[in-house]
């Protein structure tokens, strides 16, 4: 499977975990988490024991990857470079959780 553009193939894979007191688990261990993706994804997946993040610069919506404004407006004015540069740097990989 080639790579997609904005492909960050010289980043480690990591494993980590930290708990943050604004992201709670689930309070069922068992419900489910999932998301829609093709065959070739869920193997690739399986395969590798690991996740695909995509740079949110590499998605259609220029909105995709970014934080609400009412976040925005609690942030100190230092935050700011940082918030412009965000589609550049974050990566994600959506899922959802239940049924």
């Amino acid at each position: 499977m080639a790579a997609p553009p904005y492909s960050c193939d010289r980043i480690a894979p990591m494993a980590f975990y930290e708990s943050h007191p604004d992201f709670q688990p689930p309070t069922d261990p068992e419900i489910r988490i999932w998301r829609y993706m093709s065959l070739a994804a869920l193997l690739d997946i399986l395969k590798t024991e690991s996740l695909w993040f995509t740079v949110a610069r590499a998605f259609d919506d220029k909105w995709e990857g970014m934080l609400p404004d009412q976040n925005r407006a609690n942030w100190s004015p230092a935050l700011t470079p940082g918030y412009e540069n965000m589609r550049r740097w974050n990566a994600v990989s959506c899922w959802c959780m239940g049924d």
